[in-house]
């Protein structure tokens, strides 16, 4: 086990739960616990491996191109330390109502 000294956030609540924010989109963490009471602190959990999220890809406006029947649009990764495995294009018919 790391020694808490090489943490890089360590925080101390009563809960069983916290909100660790401002981590690195598509990043790798470990999390552990450990319980404090009056004798002292106990061992530290087993680690849990976690991954956040990646950060959103960026549309490459310029290389995207359109016809009467089709469109071509073009990303980059974003942000990404490690590769993406996959990406979902998702589309949707503006109306001139959406517009307004």
């Amino acid at each position: 086990a790391l020694p808490i000294s090489q943490a890089e956030f360590v925080v101390h609540v009563k809960e069983t739960y916290c909100t660790v924010e401002h981590l690195v989109p598509n990043t790798q963490y470990e999390f552990w616990v450990t319980a404090l009471n009056t004798t002292g602190i106990g061992p530290a959990s087993e680690r849990a491996v976690y991954v956040t999220a990646p950060s959103p890809p960026i549309i490459k406006y310029k290389q995207c191109r359109s016809c009467e029947n089709a469109a071509l649009v073009c990303w980059e990764s974003g942000e990404n330390v490690n590769p993406v495995d996959s990406y979902t294009v998702e589309i949707c018919k503006v109306t001139d109502e959406d517009r307004k």
